[in-house]
């Protein structure tokens, strides 16, 4: 079995041919870039109203009894284990490769429907016309549950994806129930583009739908977009019918065509075919549409003008599994990528009368190995394609033997993979069913690869090891094979115990390794003891424990040393981890996850070392993290999250560094971070959120080093950073809505950070204390909202800060003094600063300082503090209210950049600027309600670009008061300017640069 998109009988795939009277038939070739035109509107015909019953009775045939085998994958083509498949009344689950086998199902003999479900993704399906003496294969893939955006009920939101489409809710939601639902509404979106082989994998179904006067008819998608929309508890939501939501769909490049109109689908997951329900409507490059509930939609034409046509694949050898693609002559388009069955054959719904050209593919080499023109078709027809001259890469043989089960008896109900054995993730393999026990298979074979064959016995739940098979030309016999062979004491492949018997049945064996991954998943409350698996010593995959209810304990495990993937306990109801004491090492990731009764780790006590990342998370009554008490090792990022019981750290005592980040979030009942005592080292980020009981950051006193951030988010208990005495590197600070902090105490020993500073709304912060030492921050410092704070005094030896220094909505402070070692800045930005009255305390800023901007201080009346500075690279005076003069800027003589004065309501003149003599680029004055004179700018010679007063290029912004603009005089006299960039407009007075010059330069 390979990827299946050829789709019996009603799969139709992205083709253009004939359409139905009421939508546009094109009446220009494929490729003339034209619109087409539209048929006049026909009269409407009455509405038919077609059951589902009804529908059924006509069009799916009778009852039939059939056998199916398929494999479900996820986007990147690997197989996906446990994964619930239902046909009709049948449910089985997919073993580790993602195959499942069903027999002796009822079904319809011209329709089955295929439903695949997996948490975490949404659900998946397939809909084909079954074969009641065969086995049918099926191909699902399934998509990732993604939530792409989030909106909030009441609000009119947007969500889209890159490619362009989008949904626009109109804010009222419901539940499953039809309940009406507020709050946080999680998007899960994802579109199917046409012409795309991916395509028809994802997609629900098939391409066959019920039309809104009840009739079939297959269908040419134009795009498809799937939208489920979930709680943040994960609780399924729809839309209120009442109020619609608006689809976008891209008109994609491969459909120049695209109609005007279309009609509008919907999947009913139900049913399993597509209803017709709205129209789609074409703007621009877009199809809009408006829909009333969430599923999969559809833009598609009905075809219903169709033949059906098979064909052989006539070579020397047989050429089953091979990959073709059918492409319609006209305009260059695939309308089919598919593989052949078990005798090289394959059947479909064709347009009629249309010209075909038929590509066959080598497995080999991927490339197109014979090519043949077919058509046009009137009727149904079937013909054979002969392929002469194949490559020599292609060589067949006839696989045989006899396959047996664990008791010795031939398997009645199992299957063969067949795959390449470089392809270590099973992405292209071959099946083939086994019902007597004996296996007779020809397969077409690349003759350069090597491959490898699995036996299964569905019945018994068992499988053989992995079977190296030396192929030959003609015939290749693999003599008698079980399903019970051992190598050795290594079992070679995956192990997934489900129940009591499984677990028992598997220890019979005393296996000492597992070689692959080994799950032991109790999902249905069997498994009670481990204690047959006392032999195990080693896993070379991944350990899987989780949904075990019953399991009180994991004794048995005890001889467990190494796992050499990732460790993942999840789901289980046991207190402790008792039984893992011979655990030493895990060579890639842990996750502790979701056991509602642990309550410490004991049992992990030999675990020195994890060669990936640790994550304890959503344990509830996890109270201490005792049973880690020799972990020295953690490669990757070490992550404590959402333990709503855990109020220690308790230990962690022998971590002493870690390469990657420690984040430590969401534990609301921590008050503690004793644990951590002889932690000197983070080479990533440390982050405390959302710890809202804890109290103090005594025992970190050992830590020296953080090479990234060192983040404090939202602590509420924490009153100063007391613990963090001996810290002196740090990359990153930031410090934020830690509601009870009122000092930095602690941070003595840091001299510099080599990145930013962010300490923004921290509102009971009354003083820096702490930051004493601090010299240098290397980029932005920035403080931000901190309405208490009184004082800058704790930063009296800071020198420089390379990036923005802000000072920003710190309301209760009156001045700027204490940073009087403050010389090298970057950019300042003083903001919101109500009792600020000047800029006392900036007096030793370097003369060449870089960017200013000082707006919305309500309370400041002068520049006074800036004296020292010479030159600017640009300084902006916004929305001062108070602001009367621009004394302190005295000794400002160039600007290289631009000037902007606006929105100060109090200011009369530019007194303060009476040295300032170059602006290289802009001069913008607006919006200065009392401005009445430009005086101050006398000793202005040069402005490179734009003079705008009252104006600034988006909307008259007057200087009502303004009438008196002598200063400008020298300018426009003697000066360099550019006349025709001068605008001087809605203001008391705009004379034009030659009346200045004139002396017409007051009113």
């Amino acid at each position: 079995m390979k990827k299946t998109l050829f789709l019996f009988l009603f799969l139709i795939s992205i083709i253009s041919c004939e359409k139905e009277d009421d939508f546009v038939t094109p009446t220009t070739p494929p490729d003339s870039g034209q619109q087409p035109t539209p048929n006049p509107e026909p009269d409407p015909d009455p509405v038919v109203i077609v059951s589902d019953e009804e529908f059924a009775q006509t069009n799916f045939g009778n009852m039939v009894t059939a056998n199916f085998m398929g494999r479900i994958v996820d986007e990147n083509g690997l197989g996906l284990e446990n994964v619930t498949i239902t046909i009709g009344n049948t449910i089985t689950t997919t073993n580790y490769l993602g195959i499942f086998s069903i027999n002796d199902v009822s079904v319809f003999d011209k329709f089955a429907y295929v439903k695949a479900s997996k948490e975490g993704y949404i659900l998946g399906s397939r809909t084909i016309v079954p074969t009641p003496n065969a086995t049918n294969d099926i191909q699902i893939t399934l998509l990732e549950k993604n939530v792409v955006g989030s909106v909030n009920s009441g609000e009119t939101a947007s969500i889209s994806l890159q490619n362009g489409a989008e949904v626009t809710f109109s804010g009222e939601f419901t539940t499953e129930t039809g309940a009406p639902y507020t709050g946080q509404v999680d998007v899960v979106m994802h579109y199917l583009q046409p012409n795309n082989p991916e395509t028809f994998e994802q997609m629900p179904g098939s391409l066959f739908g019920k039309r809104e006067d009840g009739s079939a008819v297959g269908m040419e998608t134009y795009g498809m977009l799937g939208i489920n929309l979930f709680s943040p508890s994960g609780e399924s939501l729809n839309i209120n019918e009442n109020a619609p939501a608006t689809l976008t769909f891209p008109v994609d490049a491969s459909t120049p065509n695209a109609p005007t109109q279309m009609p509008l689908w919907y999947f009913d997951e139900e049913q399993g075919y597509w209803k017709e329900e709205g129209i789609a409507t074409k703007v621009g490059n877009e199809y809009i549409a408006e829909v009333t509930h969430f599923s999969w939609w559809n833009c598609d034409l009905p075809i219903s003008n169709l033949v059906t046509l098979c064909f052989t694949l006539d070579a020397t050898v047989t050429l089953s599994n091979q990959r073709f693609e059918i492409i319609r002559t006209a305009n260059d388009q695939i309308i089919f990528s598919g593989y052949t069955n078990a005798v090289g054959q394959d059947c479909g719904l064709f347009p009629k009368n249309e010209n075909l050209t038929i590509n066959i593919y080598s497995d080999c080499s991927n490339t197109i190995i014979a090519t043949q023109q077919v058509g046009p078709f009137a009727t149904d027809d079937s013909f054979v394609i002969n392929l002469a001259d194949l490559p020599s890469e292609l060589v067949q043989t006839t696989i045989t033997g006899t396959l047996n089960d664990c008791d010795g008896n031939p398997i009645t109900n199992g299957y063969v993979l067949i795959y390449k054995e470089n392809d270590i993730n099973f992405l292209n393999v071959e099946t083939t069913t086994i019902t007597d026990g004996s296996l007779n298979y020809t397969i077409a074979y690349c003759a350069e690869d090597a491959y490898e064959m699995i036996v299964f016995d569905a019945t018994n739940n068992e499988e053989s090891d992995p079977i190296n098979l030396n192929l030959t030309t003609t015939t290749t016999d693999i003599g008698t094979v079980s399903t019970c062979e051992i190598s050795g004491g290594t079992f070679v492949g995956d192990v997934e115990l489900n129940s009591q018997a499984e677990v028992d049945n598997f220890g019979l064996f005393g296996y000492a390794t597992i070689d692959g991954n080994f799950t032991i998943n109790g999902f249905e409350g069997e498994i009670t003891s481990l204690q047959s698996l006392t032999s195990l010593t080693t896993v070379t995959g991944n350990l899987v424990i989780q949904n075990n209810e019953a399991l009180t304990s994991l004794a048995g495990l005890e001889n467990i040393t190494t796992v050499s993937g990732y460790f993942y306990f999840g789901d289980n109801s046991l207190v402790n981890m008792t039984g893992l004491e011979g655990l030493t090492t895990v060579s890639n990731d842990i996750l502790i996850k979701n056991n509602a009764m642990l309550t410490d780790l004991t049992g992990l006590t030999n675990l020195t070392t994890v060669s990936g990342y640790f994550r304890i998370e959503y344990n509830p009554s996890l109270s201490n993290l005792v049973g880690l008490d020799n972990l020295t090792t953690v490669s990757d990022y070490f992550n404590i999250e959402q333990n709503p019981a855990l109020t220690s750290l308790e230990g962690l005592e022998n971590l002493t560094s870690l390469p990657g980040d420690l984040i430590i979030k969401d534990n609301y009942n921590l008050i503690s971070v004793n644990g951590l005592n002889n932690l000197t080292t983070v080479s990533g980020k440390l982050e405390f959120q959302d710890n809202y009981d804890l109290e103090s950051l005594a025992g970190l006193e050992s830590l020296t080093t953080v090479s990234d951030a060192l983040s404090l988010y939202n602590n509420g208990e924490l009153t100063n950073l007391s613990g963090l005495d001996n810290l002196t590197n740090v990359n990153k600070l930031i410090i934020s809505r830690n509601l009870g902090l009122l000092n930095l105490t602690g941070l003595e020993n840091v001299t510099s950070v080599s990145d930013y500073v962010s300490i923004y709304q921290n509102y009971a912060l009354t003083s820096l204390t702490g930051l004493d030492n601090l010299t240098t921050v290397a980029d932005d410092f920035i403080l931000k909202d901190n309405t208490a704070l009184l004082s800058l005094a704790p930063l009296g030896n800071l020198t420089t800060v390379s990036g923005v220094l802000e000072i920003n909505g710190c309301t209760s402070m009156p001045d700027l003094t204490g940073m009087v070692s403050l010389t090298n800045v970057g950019r300042l930005n003083i903001i919101r600063n109500q009792l600020l009255s000047d800029l006392t305390g900036l007096e030793n800023i370097a003369p060449n300082a870089n960017t200013i901007l000082i707006s919305y201080n309500n309370t400041l009346t002068s520049l006074n503090g800036l004296e020292n500075v010479t030159n600017l690279t640009s300084i902006t005076i916004l929305a001062n209210p108070a602001l009367q003069s621009l004394t302190g800027l005295e000794n400002l003589t160039t600007i290289s950049s631009s000037l902007q004065i606006n929105n100060n309501d109090n200011l009369t003149d530019l007194s303060g600027l009476n040295n300032l003599s170059t602006i290289t680029s802009d001069l913008l004055i607006y919006d200065n309600y009392f401005l009445a004179s430009l005086t101050g700018l006398e000793n202005l010679t040069t402005v490179g670009r734009d003079i705008k007063i009252g104006d600034n290029d988006y909307n008259d912004r007057p200087n009502p008061s303004l009438s008196d603009f002598c200063a400008l005089t020298n300018l426009f006299t003697n000066g360099n300017y550019n006349s025709n960039n001068v605008i001087i407009q809605n203001n008391a007075y705009n004379p034009t640069p030659q009346a200045i010059i004139n002396g017409n330069c007051s009113d």
